[in-house]
């Protein structure tokens, strides 16, 4: 049974720990993962450490390796906060580190639960998968040092959304997720209004924002500027207000409803409908009307870009305030990332010989196609994919030291009853390699000369 009030009570002592370093003036190093979530959460835990007067330096991670820990153990700072970034190696960190080190995380736990300090949604009976993300957890440590309590909780919206957890009726958040986004409306920083999901609604030209948008992914338009641009001229849409495009949010309900119409042909061909496109979308009331940050979908999709392009500071600066060249070197990042990953997905479905279906499982190989940095978000947006959303997806690139990182996604439609965060990391504990996730997305690393046995033995899990 979840205990929200044994959870409150986990954040709220870790709130008294960095309000203490504020006040002493010690050093606070952060660190998260260079994804949306991991840059929302640290950008909470730097809001709330300043404004308390303290002092911290924040780092992101692909992953930490045993030299990167040392390395940071090195550099001597007075607390540690690990935030979605100790993946069943706390005991080690902690080593290290002893009292110093703190952990917060979305994950499942993995391992014992030691003597350390650390705030996990699922030791409090939270499914993080759905319910809450690392910036929801974050957010939660905020409420007691920062001036207004809930000023942060528009980060824990971006997060979770970032973490695709818009999984309720109409794409809506649930569980804990759903509290924060009330904070959010009830302190005038988010309105929630169903409308389309397309990317870059309030910004792109229509037959732009279609092409841009993959999750759904729209058979025969998304990746394909020319057909969207077509499909729409015979829907007799005024594209353009006299020289000027129009984007997806100056629609009128009637203008709404004839596109809508004009996508239902080709969302049918993947067994979808318009329900796929009609959504609860959460806008920031304090941003730009026609800014990728108003849509908190496509803010996610920026923090994302920053992050996997290698630029989380970007981001980090963006959610902390700076609306000018920070602001519009994301918006170039955000740009590069969409049309890396919908290049990356037409590259991987054109050649059968990197996408291989067996039983439950696909298996993608990307070698030369994507980065490691890249290969999470590629994962999950092949989830998305109508041949391929009904099955678990393995995705495989090469990284350093002669290794082999593994993203795991459970489908968007995957109806199997399965934790592939829990599957993969009991196979990479049995290995005596990394891994873990939550239920529904998860990361490996293992030996080359061991990866044909860990997608073996990932397969015969899922067919058990």
């Amino acid at each position: 049974m979840a205990d929200i009030e044994g959870l409150r009570k986990a954040a709220s002592a870790i709130a008294r720990n960095l309000r203490k370093n504020a006040v002493e003036k010690s050093n606070v190093f952060l660190a998260g993962p260079p994804d949306c979530d991991g840059i929302a959460s640290i950008a909470i835990l730097c809001k709330s450490i300043f404004a308390n007067g303290g002092l911290f330096n924040a780092r992101f991670y692909n992953f930490l390796s045993t030299q990167e820990i040392e390395n940071i153990a090195d550099d001597a700072y007075d607390s540690y906060v690990f935030v979605d970034l100790a993946e069943a190696r706390e005991k080690e960190i902690y080593e290290a580190l002893k009292e110093k080190a703190i952990f917060i995380g979305h994950h499942d736990i993995q391992g014992e639960d030691g003597e350390y300090t650390s705030l996990n949604a699922s030791k409090f009976g939270f499914d993080g998968s759905k319910e809450i993300s690392g910036s929801g957890l974050a957010y939660l440590v905020s409420k007691e040092l920062l001036p207004n309590p809930n000023s942060a909780a528009w980060l824990a919206v971006v997060g979770a959304l970032g973490d695709r957890q818009d999984i309720g009726p109409k794409r809506s958040l649930v569980g804990l997720n759903e509290l924060f986004v009330q904070d959010a409306i009830d302190t005038a920083q988010v309105e929630v209004r169903e409308d389309l999901m397309l990317f870059g609604r309030e910004v792109k030209p229509i037959h732009e924002a279609i092409s841009y948008t993959y999750d759904p992914f729209i058979q025969g338009l998304t990746g394909n500027k020319d057909v969207c641009m077509s499909a729409l001229a015979s829907s007799k849409i005024e594209l353009k207000n006299a020289s000027k495009w129009r984007v997806s949010s100056d629609l009128s309900k009637e203008e709404r409803d004839k596109l809508l119409l004009t996508l239902t042909s080709y969302l049918e061909v993947s067994g979808d409908n318009i329900s796929s496109l009609l959504g609860n979308t959460y806008l920031l009331r304090r941003e730009d009307e026609h800014s990728y940050l108003k849509d908190c979908r496509d803010f996610a999709s920026l923090l994302d870009a920053c992050g996997r392009l290698g630029e989380p500071g970007v981001g980090l600066s963006v959610c902390l305030g700076d609306r000018g060249r920070a602001l519009s070197e994301s918006e170039r990042l955000l740009i590069e990332y969409r049309k890396s990953i919908l290049r990356s997905v037409n590259l991987l479905l054109s050649n059968e010989d990197r996408v291989l279906f067996n039983d439950s499982l696909v298996t993608v190989t990307a070698d030369g196609i994507i980065s490691e940095s890249m290969a999470g978000a590629l994962a999950s947006s092949l989830a998305a994919i109508p041949k391929i959303r009904e099955r678990v997806l393995m995705l495989r690139v090469p990284v350093e030291d002669s290794l082999i990182q593994f993203s795991v996604r459970k489908g968007n439609w995957c109806s199997a009853e399965v934790d592939v965060g829990q599957s993969v990391r009991k196979i990479a504990q049995s290995m005596e390699c990394h891994g873990g996730g939550h239920r529904v997305m998860a990361t490996a690393r293992v030996s080359a000369l061991k990866a044909s046995e860990f997608a073996e033995r990932l397969r015969k899990e899922l067919k058990s």
